[in-house]
């Protein structure tokens, strides 16, 4: 009798801590667009429209002055895709500052991700610092550069494929 009202208690402890995490995940907020006003707002938006696939949005963040940058929004959707940027998808952003020289800004973004290399001993998480550089262009801050959402090819010679 008294091995079943420890099962019972176990069971029971289980059962508040799922209840407990599924209440936890539904009533997290959900990530919303900051106004255009700051760099660091743009960035934001830019990460956010791209992790949210709305590639119309996240194009209208791109400067038009990127060497060889996406022509419209279908054209970075294939770049992202092509250059498999969906691992990405995966890590937690946040901005962890933002400075402004006259028409250019620099904004930092911590990336907190998890990787899995084997299925015993390969699993780990990482943190990496990520840049945006952007231009205040006709009174609006684009990205100019980037180091994530942002293949290498816009800013070679020879463009994306």
């Amino acid at each position: 009798m008294k091995t079943d009202r420890f099962l019972i208690g176990i069971v029971i402890g289980v059962l508040v801590l799922v209840v407990a995490s599924v209440a936890l995940v539904l009533t997290r907020p959900e990530a919303e667009y900051l106004s255009d006003d700051a760099p660091e707002n743009v960035v934001h938006n830019y990460i956010l429209a791209v992790l949210q696939e709305d590639y119309d949005r996240a194009f209208g963040y791109l400067s038009p002055d990127i060497a060889h940058g996406p022509e419209d929004a279908a054209d970075l959707e294939h770049d992202l895709s092509y250059y498999n940027y969906r691992w990405d998808q995966d890590a937690s952003y946040v901005i962890d500052s933002a400075r402004v020289s006259g028409s250019s800004a620099t904004v930092i973004v911590s990336a907190l991700g998890f990787y899995s290399d084997d299925i015993f001993f390969g699993r780990g998480q990482y943190t990496d610092e990520r840049t945006f550089r952007l231009g205040l262009e006709n009174g609006k801050w684009r990205i100019v550069e980037g180091s994530i959402f942002f293949p290498y090819c816009w800013t070679y010679k020879d463009g994306c494929p």
